[in-house]
């Protein structure tokens, strides 16, 4: 095959540009006998997507982790959609097991009681206000737009 010198200049692109994402991305070893362990095997989690845009609606994942190794989470658990006809939350039937990169910066991570029983958790619009709840003791307030310690949202303004 005839190599051009437009052919050789893009291949020399495409590797500096290969070099430059996997120097950037790359993590620092932890140093030696070192083990650090963020999330363990069958922790609680509740995974928040980080909103992109001024219109981006709240995306959540909650579930039970299989596995974690270098930043990256095997989860298995259920997906929360925004309804943003009604504005509630709606849990997919089916559960799904998520490759979740935790170290990417896109997602936030927060841990769930054990106690938390995944198939009683709901997510629903109270008021102007998110809540997580278990129906039981478990209760998160998600909302953004209230000012953090504004007042509490009363459990019977359920919408």
């Amino acid at each position: 095959m005839l190599r051009t010198a437009a052919h050789e200049r893009s291949s020399f692109r495409e590797k500096r540009v290969s070099e430059l994402f996997s120097s950037a991305l790359s993590i620092p070893p932890a140093a030696p006998g070192a083990d650090i362990i963020i999330l363990e095997s069958g922790t609680k989690v509740l995974i928040a997507h980080r909103r992109l845009y001024a219109g981006d609606h709240g995306r959540f994942f909650v579930g039970v982790v299989d596995d974690y190794d270098d930043g990256i989470a095997r989860i298995e658990g259920y997906t929360w959609i925004h309804d943003g006809y009604d504005g509630t939350f709606n849990r997919k039937s089916d559960k799904r097991t998520k490759i979740v990169p935790i170290i990417s910066g896109s997602v936030i991570v927060y841990e769930l009681p054990a106690s938390l029983d995944i198939e009683d958790f709901i997510i629903e619009t109270v008021g102007n206000g998110t809540m997580a709840r278990d129906n039981h003791e478990f209760e998160m307030d998600l909302s953004e737009g209230r000012i953090s310690g504004s007042g509490e949202i009363p459990r019977d303004q359920a919408g």
